[in-house]
């Protein structure tokens, strides 16, 4: 799982850098490049793709529900506003809690309820799974997860944080 994570994260703080935000990170958004080894992520489906500083998008709200960032999902058409590359993160987060749990955070069968529960960002983090995780696993996937991006980690603080920092890197 952190193998898998970290690959998430460096690939994403390419993109990042290059000043690219994906805006549709999900599990059916990542393939293998090599199926022996778990590092070799790539990232795929770059239709919802912009730059950063694109003036206007596009399409403002889109991605996939259970994934968005609710910064996108709070947007009223009427006062459309940029966000950032931390959108892909927390999107990543998401992953990262499946992963962990084998839940999604905003769990519901019911599609308008599963999106108030993504707009809401409420994420239980009291649940039996994280009983065998260490804190520092727990702390990076909480700021990832973070509902205001300006206190959502960014890809280069995730691979800082302890959980993912590796000084033989």
């Amino acid at each position: 799982m952190k193998v898998v994570m970290k690959s998430l994260i460096m690939g994403l703080k390419n993109m990042h850098d290059k000043g690219i935000m994906h805006r549709d990170i999900k599990p059916e958004n990542i393939v293998l490049k090599n199926k022996r080894k778990l590092n070799s992520l790539a990232l795929v489906d770059f239709g919802l793709s912009t730059f950063v500083k694109q003036k206007e998008y596009i399409f403002y709200r889109c991605g996939t529900p259970g994934f968005i960032a609710p910064e996108i999902l709070a947007m009223k058409k009427s006062e459309l506003k940029p966000y950032n590359e931390k959108c892909d993160i927390f999107s990543a987060g998401v992953i990262f809690y499946i992963l962990i749990t084998g839940e999604s955070p905003f769990n519901s069968k019911d599609y308008k309820k599963m999106l108030k529960l993504n707009k809401k960002c409420k994420i239980s983090f009291d649940i039996d799974s994280f009983d065998d995780i260490s804190e520092d696993c727990v702390h990076v996937m909480r700021k990832m997860l973070e509902k205001d991006p300006q206190e959502r980690y960014s890809a280069y603080d995730c691979l800082k944080s302890k959980f993912f920092f590796d000084e033989n890197d």
